[in-house]
């Protein structure tokens, strides 16, 4: 049973107030642990100096213990994959895939070489303070 939990950690979006540092809130979310493709909810996101910025989340799969996605309203339509790998009873291995359905020249040479170094310092930040939050 300890194996899924990491599942859990991160697939029910009330903890990721927990380990991602810029997000202030989640809103209009069923406080079920069973999440069902198409429920929408918000991300409430704090940008410092830009300030606060909502998105609606669309889950667009569930597959129980093992994977997870979902899609972002914002102008790149940025999509999270989460999958995971159980090793062994205490352990699993996550493989996160960030992505947008955008698909242009200005997005392929300019957008994502400057998010992708956004997202590298991000999850950087998310899984350092996830360890110290579940260590």
């Amino acid at each position: 049973m300890s194996g899924i939990v990491p599942y859990y950690l991160f697939v029910f979006p009330y903890s990721i107030l927990q380990w991602i540092p810029s997000v202030l809130s989640i809103e209009n979310l069923t406080k079920s642990f069973h999440l069902a493709i198409g429920e929408e909810f918000v991300i409430v996101v704090d940008y410092g100096f830009l300030g606060t910025m909502s998105y609606v989340a669309q889950i667009l799969s569930v597959e129980p213990n093992t994977s997870f996605s979902f899609i972002l309203d914002d102008w790149l339509e940025t999509r999270f994959d989460f999958a995971f790998t159980s090793i062994d009873q205490e352990k699993s291995r996550m493989k996160l895939t960030i992505s947008s359905n955008k698909n242009n020249m200005f997005y392929k040479h300019i957008i994502l070489p400057i998010a992708h170094l956004y997202y590298t310092n991000w999850l950087t930040q998310c899984l350092l303070r996830f360890q110290l939050a579940y260590s």
